[in-house]
């Protein structure tokens, strides 16, 4: 075997290699990418479902102190106003929590 025949066939099997190995590497890249967006996905409605829920919360509170200051002052119409405040936003709250575990499932993270 000659000198020049060694030396394609050592070229041949690198060039083989580098492409077996660009294939690899373009297939793993793909993969990660798809679970990456995945992830980012479920974690973006998780964020914005505990953003939902810690502006429902907020509203509660202040239903409810309103309601307790409107009591003290014997404001019926207007405490009864809050009430109904303050349940509608604790209906939010649970209607969120049970969309967040439809949607998002039981892991909250990905």
């Amino acid at each position: 075997m000659t000198i020049p025949r060694k030396l394609i066939g050592c070229f041949s099997g690198m060039l083989l290699l580098t492409l077996v190995l660009a294939y690899s590497s373009a297939s793993t890249s793909t993969t990660i990418q798809t679970v990456s967006d995945r992830a980012t996905q479920k974690s973006a409605r998780a964020l914005e479902l505990v953003g939902e829920i810690n502006t429902n919360l907020a509203n509660a509170r202040y239903s409810q102190r309103g309601v307790i200051l409107f009591s003290m002052v014997q404001d019926t119409g207007e405490a009864e106003v809050q009430r109904a405040k303050f349940q509608k936003e604790t209906e939010a709250i649970l209607a969120s929590l049970e969309i967040g575990h439809q949607k998002v499932g039981r892991r909250w993270l990905p």
